[in-house]
């Protein structure tokens, strides 16, 4: 089978807010050529989420405070089957108080929302708190996003 032909047969699930899934101009799948793999599915990611082989959650964990971050992580747990795999991108502050562009974000995030940028042994600990093991976490270009890679305990 060649890479092409495995991206070809991989399907995706977008699980989002029902009035964001309502809004069915704004899928993205279909402008992507992807619409007959990639279903939409409304729901509350706090109650229950779509079982999957792996959950990818884009700047989702840094939103929400360590207790609502710690649910959110633990309701994908309850759902994911055992094999399953986690990958946060987020902006993953450095552990020491070196200066970083994710710092920012940090100012935004206290100012606007209950949630906050992390550290990777933060975002290791809320993983452990809700039946993840961190795996690694791995840095994009510049450092500016990282990549937190978890599985089940």
């Amino acid at each position: 089978m060649t890479p092409s032909s495995t991206r070809q047969s991989l399907t995706g699930t977008v699980f989002e807010q029902p009035e964001i899934v309502e809004q069915e101009a704004q899928h993205l799948a279909t402008e992507f050529g992807v619409a007959d793999r990639c279903s939409y599915v409304a729901g509350d990611m706090f109650e229950a989420v779509p079982s999957a082989d792996v959950y990818f959650l884009k700047h989702i964990i840094h939103d929400w405070s360590d207790t609502q971050a710690i649910q959110i992580l633990t309701t994908i747990r309850e759902h994911a089957p055992d094999d399953a795999q986690l990958v946060l991108l987020e902006h993953v502050l450095p552990e020491s108080n070196s200066s970083h562009f994710g710092a920012l974000y940090d100012i935004q995030m206290i100012v606007w929302t209950t949630g906050r940028e992390r550290t990777p042994d933060e975002y290791a600990s809320l993983l452990e708190q809700s039946g993840w093991e961190h795996n690694e976490t791995t840095f994009g270009k510049n450092n500016l996003l990282g990549a937190i890679k978890a599985t089940p305990t």
